[in-house]
């Protein structure tokens, strides 16, 4: 009751325990949160009075300048704290009560000066917000009776340094830690088999983390823009990783995968641009969208036999990469997959490879030669547009289309063959392709559209097909 003035009618043989009781009714009538096994302190003159039996006018305090009142809830759930006098904005030092088990959802949110929280070791749950916003806390020991951290629990606490879990937690909720943005080291203990969404998003300056070693999925945005996280181990336990998991770990140059993680969600690595190797396990069938665009430190890539598919964008951006090895098994290529990997030099399309999406290979401006798969019937717009590296390329006999803009800008093409079963080369599929000198054309059908070689000095030529003797 710090800063308030309570008027009292008190008598001078009035005991101390009475004077309690009194106060202690006066705070039910006005406070309905007070349980009735509250009680009330008395702190006269910095001493607290513990002699019940004597009177107020033994005890001092009718003759003292000042004296605090201190009342005293035992709680099991701690629920919102609010008003009772106390205004949570002022709130420095934080001592939860002993015998509290579970701090409330939205308990001390928005605290803004709350410096210090001491939480005793009855508490099990931390639950939703209970701690969001308190951008000045930087000191916090999580009891060892602890087992779930709830959402949002500590979000947005960005004063936060260091945070040590105890092995009694077992569940982190989504956003537990999000925007924590002081935070540097955290070690998430092998009790841990959840980790939320988002539990560590927005965690900048986290430069040490270790990811429980029974933990099987990574979750969406977990770790997305811990930008100075310099290494990672992913436990074998781990199957699965989520979107945009890893997304803006800038500083990640390396990561040591799950042997037996089965699928890498969309976004997963996207941007972690001094990412230089990541061996991706057999056991891995699955890759999303954009999974490591913009890896521009990515040097070597050998995507594993089960995959079948590498969806659009999947290495768009890795500027680095030189060397890339494709499975077999693989039946797709998505639009722009590959665009962008200006140090590519050569690449094997195999022939299991039906359909080449968009863009495919757009901006290889290193790529010299390509084997293109011969199950492809098509090729799609803008496949290896501006690879200015490329001297020839043969374009498998099974093709029917060579879509617009498929070869526009390959300023080092200087003689294409055009197979018999093309019935169509599409608008600027050979434009600016400014050292082209002959466009030779096998098929009696094929109809070249007028802007097909606009800004290539070729020449089209057609050249029977020998039928059988």
């Amino acid at each position: 009751m710090s800063g308030k003035v309570l008027v009292l009618d008190v008598s001078t043989h009035m005991t101390v325990r009475s004077f309690k009781e009194e106060l202690r009714g006066w705070q039910l009538r006005n406070d309905p949160l007070m349980g009735q096994k509250s009680k009330v302190e008395l702190v006269v003159a910095g001493r607290q009075l513990n002699e019940n039996d004597i009177t107020v006018e033994a005890a001092g305090v009718l003759r003292a300048s000042e004296v605090q009142v201190i009342f005293v809830v035992p709680v099991v759930n701690l629920v919102r704290f609010q008003g009772s006098g106390m205004n949570a904005l002022e709130l420095r030092v934080l001592q939860i009560p002993e015998g509290t088990q579970d701090l409330e959802e939205g308990a001390f949110a928005d605290c803004s000066s709350l410096v210090e929280a001491r939480i005793p070791d009855s508490v099990t749950s931390i639950e939703a917000s209970a701690f969001q916003n308190c951008r000045r806390l930087v000191e916090l020991q999580l009891p060892g009776s602890l087992r779930r951290i709830r959402p949002s629990a500590f979000c947005g606490c960005s004063g936060l340094k260091i945070l040590c879990i105890p092995d009694s937690v077992t569940s982190i909720g989504d956003l537990a830690f999000r925007g924590c943005s002081a935070l540097r080291c955290v070690s998430i203990p092998d009790s841990v088999t959840h980790l939320g969404k988002g539990a560590f998003h927005g965690c900048e300056v986290l430069t040490s983390v270790r990811i429980p070693e029974f933990l099987t999925s990574i979750l969406d945005s977990t770790f997305t823009g811990c930008k100075h996280l310099p290494s990672l181990a992913i436990p074998d336990a781990v199957t699965d990783i989520g979107y945009a998991a890893f997304s803006g770990c800038s500083n990640m140059a390396q990561v040591s995968m799950s042997r037996f993680v089965t699928r890498i969600d969309g976004c997963a690595f996207q941007n972690c641009s001094r990412l230089s190797q990541v061996f991706l396990p057999r056991s891995l069938t699955t890759l999303g969208n954009d999974v490591f665009v913009g890896c521009s430190s990515l040097r070597n890539v050998t995507i594993p036999e089960q995959v079948t598919s590498i969806p659009e964008y999947a290495f768009k951006g890795c500027s680095a990469l030189e060397t890339l090895e494709l499975p077999s098994s693989l039946t797709h290529i998505g639009t722009g997959a590959f665009s962008g990997c200006k140090s590519l030099v050569s690449c094997t399309i195999p022939s299991s490879v039906k359909q080449l999406g968009r863009g495919a290979f757009m901006c290889c401006l290193s790529l010299r030669s390509v084997s293109i798969s011969t199950s492809l019937t098509c090729l799609a717009p803008d496949t290896f547009r501006r690879c200015g590296g490329l001297t020839e390329v043969s374009i498998p006999r099974a093709v029917t289309s060579i879509q617009s803009g498929a070869f526009e800008a390959c300023s080092g093409l200087r003689k294409v063959q055009i197979p018999e079963q093309v019935i169509c080369v599409g608008d600027r599929a050979f434009a600016n392709c400014t050292s082209l000198e002959l466009l030779e054309l096998k098929g009696r059908t094929t109809q070249v559209v007028c802007s097909a070689l606009e800004g290539s000095p070729a020449r089209v030529e057609s050249v029977p097909v020998q039928g059988p003797e």
